[in-house]
């Protein structure tokens, strides 16, 4: 089926060019705005996808977004597209040419791949593979919709208009060019721009799960392999594209998206995996030397809770040191009583947290992406021994507060047990965790397997 054809033309004084006449073809018009349609409504629809049916963290496409508007708008567009302007006037031979394109596929590689260092450093703290996803899915989504749908969707307002005999602004000048460039246009290059941003959105999804290893996994390598991956995709890319054909440079992206799919897809089953088998838990059980400290303690403090009342019903009004001397018996019950609330009971490891279960109150979270390394820990003792107690709970149903440990230096600890195995967590930006639970060997094989 042949599509209509409307013939749209001017007058100028710019030669031949001014003499061109716009050939309207419908196909190209449904295919320019497919093309804007994907790219501006895909990204929201994949977004919208990934948060309702897979539970994704709706924040990670905001921060995702942002961290390409930051990245490429503010920090790298404005000097990187300056400068390619000005190599092409002054120097335009094919060699800066090349050169040039080598280094702009480099410098988005290191300004994208960095921003999303610093985005899961500072604002994204979902260290799950469905985060990874999200953020991607931001990333590659504002790109699309910014660089590509946006100015093709002026695109197809400017080829209505043009077929209509409307200037839609354009300078007198420029219209014989605009003319020309699009009855060069055939249908399949009209939808070349969403195809390929459906490719482009699949690498940065593969990217964002990528510098996720970062934290996840506590290699800086996975950064870099993110960085030539971004770079190799785009110079192997636009190079193909202009040496063998548009078509041509979106099989090599495609290739590269592949590619980026099957990690994204390994990561995110490895996690789900992990769900699938539920939280896994260590409980802490009070030890028999722990319980006989414990009921002394307890003890004494159900001995000296009375004293303070029995002191106020005498007939004579006590004076201000009598009140003093019995002040340890109030604040005595009262740490005694607090003590008690935060004592350990398990710990809870879950696909991106180590979680410390108190008696009854608050839990205590650790990200598994701040977990730098784990190892066997020291043996709690009543005398001696490498741990001693600078402040907390030295036996109250457990073992809390802060600690020293020989060789390491201060620690966090929760532990209900004396003379059993500890796992020593250490952490990127805080201080080291000593645990103890019923079986210590077991949580480090558990710990070690996802750090």
């Amino acid at each position: 089926m042949t599509a209509p054809v409307v013939q749209a033309g001017w007058k100028g004084t710019t030669g031949a060019l001014a003499a061109v006449m716009l050939s309207f073809n419908a196909h190209v018009a449904v295919a320019l705005a497919a093309s804007a349609g994907i790219a501006l409504g895909v990204p929201l629809l994949l977004g919208l996808v990934a948060w309702r049916a897979f539970r994704a963290p709706a924040a990670g496409w905001l921060i995702g977004a942002g961290t390409f508007f930051v990245s490429q708008v503010v920090l790298r567009l404005p000097w990187q597209i300056a400068l390619g302007v000005w190599l092409q006037k002054t120097h335009a031979s094919s060699t800066v040419m090349w050169s040039w394109l080598a280094v702009s596929a480099f410098t988005a590689g290191l300004f994208e791949e960095t921003g999303r260092f610093v985005a899961y450093r500072t604002l994204f703290k979902d260290r799950t593979a469905r985060g990874g996803v999200m953020l991607g899915l931001g990333h590659g989504g504002l790109e699309s919709m910014l660089l590509v749908g946006l100015p093709l969707a002026v695109n197809v307002l400017l080829y209505l208009a043009l077929a209509n005999g409307l200037s839609f602004g354009l300078p007198e000048a420029q219209r014989p060019l605009v003319v020309q460039q699009f009855n060069a246009l055939t249908p399949a290059l009209a939808l070349a721009g969403g195809v390929e941003r459906l490719s482009s959105m699949a690498v940065h999804v593969g990217l964002s799960v990528l510098v996720l290893q970062v934290f996840r996994r506590d290699s800086k390598w996975w950064l870099a392999f993110a960085i030539a991956f971004h770079t190799l995709s785009n110079l192997v890319g636009v190079a193909a594209a202009k040496t063998l054909g548009v078509w041509q440079g979106e099989g090599v992206i495609a290739v590269f998206a592949l590619l980026a799919l099957w990690w994204t897809v390994r990561f995110v089953r490895q996690d789900g995996a992990v769900e699938r088998s539920g939280p896994v838990r260590f409980p802490m059980t009070v030890g028999t030397s722990v319980k006989w400290i414990s009921l002394v303690a307890l003890a004494a403090g159900a001995v000296t809770l009375p004293i303070p009342f029995l002191l106020a019903s005498q007939p004579a009004s006590p004076g201000p040191v009598a009140w003093l001397a019995v002040l340890p018996s109030v604040v005595v019950p009262v740490a005694l009583g607090l003590t008690v609330l935060w004592a350990p009971r398990a710990v809870r490891l879950e696909p991106d947290a180590l979680v410390v279960e108190r008696l009854a109150w608050s839990d205590v979270r650790i990200p598994l992406g701040e977990v730098t390394a784990v190892a066997a820990g020291p043996e709690l003792k009543t005398f001696g021994g490498n741990v001693m107690r600078v402040a907390g709970n030295g036996g109250l149903l457990g073992f809390t507060g802060l600690y020293r440990v020989r060789g390491v230096g201060l620690v966090r600890c929760w532990a209900t047990r004396l003379g059993a195995p500890t796992v020593l967590v250490s952490r990127r930006s805080e201080r080291p965790v000593l645990l103890g639970v019923d079986d210590g060997p077991a949580l480090l094989k558990a710990l070690s397997a996802r750090v």
